[in-house]
């Protein structure tokens, strides 16, 4: 009989525990009452994807979990072009992209195409905000455009910046680059600012990349040192040289009709982690990710060049001379450029 009693009381405990357990599970935030579900296209250690992670959390948990944001890395949810697809039509409330995909389908975003016009981590601020927020006449008029298209931005993050890696030998100035083959991407003017140098540009996609590299068909590429790192791009390019021509960040788009329709107190919210996950990015990407991984592709053995003033100077000059006057005046108006570099200082 006590037996009988123990067993019965130990289940009775049991049951109970597990039920406290997974009540104490679920509850740690409320239920959600808006679920926004997106992602990246980038691997999991990508900045991009550690920003919008991070982003994430700030929102999910501000909110005690009313507003639950779900991030999902390594294009599990598609391609940029994919999620931007499905964001516009309501299967997600949110992506991410880059300024260089974004400038494909809002021709406003094109002046972030051009070399060495962005030229510093911070320029982004300078250009997309105004005392600390997302603002300003540059973002209201891509504001607009994009809510042509069911989409609102967010947040613009600071830019990184393509340096020039190779298998062949150390580049300082543009004319090192003769004779040396380096993939572009679809981008025209990424294709001129390697002509600029005199190298041979040899457009390709990404994922073909490093198998070109070990059969020869390429000798480099233009990307940041952070992204070569976890590609392993260092196994089959052991020079680098940081031109940091091309500048390029990510931006977080949600989908329009979604975010009309929040409660205004979580749109402030929304907004306030967007402008602190920015602030804090901007705070800890050039020592935990630019330099971090910098120190490491030099551990491999990658020799990587910093440029002198004056060299840098010879680079800024034969790519701008060369690049932009293609595409000013075509792709972007002067009225347009000049407001840019008015917003930059310029």
């Amino acid at each position: 009989m006590k037996k009988t009693i123990v067993s019965k009381l130990s289940v009775v405990i049991l049951v109970f525990a597990v039920v406290y357990a997974g009540f104490g599970l679920t509850s740690v935030f409320a239920e959600a009452e808006f679920v926004m579900k997106g992602g990246t296209s980038v691997s999991q250690k990508v900045w991009h994807n550690i920003l919008a992670e991070k982003w994430a959390e700030m929102i999910t948990e501000r909110s005690n979990g009313v507003v639950e944001v779900q991030s999902h890395c390594c294009a599990v949810l598609g391609s940029d072009n994919e999620m931007g697809e499905k964001t516009m039509m309501g299967g997600l409330q949110w992506y991410y992209t880059s300024t260089s995909n974004l400038a494909r389908f809002i021709k406003e975003m094109f002046a972030f195409e051009l070399p060495y016009l962005i030229q510093d981590l911070d320029d982004n601020y300078k250009v997309f905000y105004e005392n600390g927020t997302l603002g300003g006449p540059i973002t209201e008029v891509v504001q607009k455009k994009l809510a042509k298209k069911n989409l609102h931005m967010l947040w613009v993050s600071g830019a990184n910046f393509r340096a020039t890696i190779n298998s062949k030998k150390e580049i300082r100035v543009p004319k090192d680059t003769a004779g040396i083959k380096l993939r572009v991407t679809a981008s025209a003017v990424e294709r001129e600012d390697v002509a600029s140098w005199g190298g041979s540009p040899v457009p390709m996609a990404y994922g073909e990349v490093y198998t070109a590299l070990q059969q020869g068909t390429i000798d480099g590429l233009g990307i940041g040192l952070a992204e070569a790192y976890p590609m392993k791009f260092y196994e089959v390019c052991k020079y680098a040289v940081k031109n940091y021509y091309n500048a390029y960040a990510p931006v977080i788009l949600v989908n329009l009709e979604y975010w009309n329709k929040l409660p205004e107190k979580y749109k402030e919210l929304i907004k306030q982690a967007s402008d602190d996950i920015v602030k804090w990015g901007s705070d800890h990407m050039r020592a935990e990710y630019n330099d971090f991984y910098a120190k490491k592709l030099e551990e491999t053995g990658m020799k990587i060049y910093t440029p002198t003033a004056d060299e840098m100077k010879i680079w800024r000059e034969t790519t701008i001379n060369a690049v932009w006057p293609q595409f000013v005046g075509k792709n972007i108006s002067k009225e347009w450029l000049d407001l840019w570099k008015s917003r930059l200082g310029r």
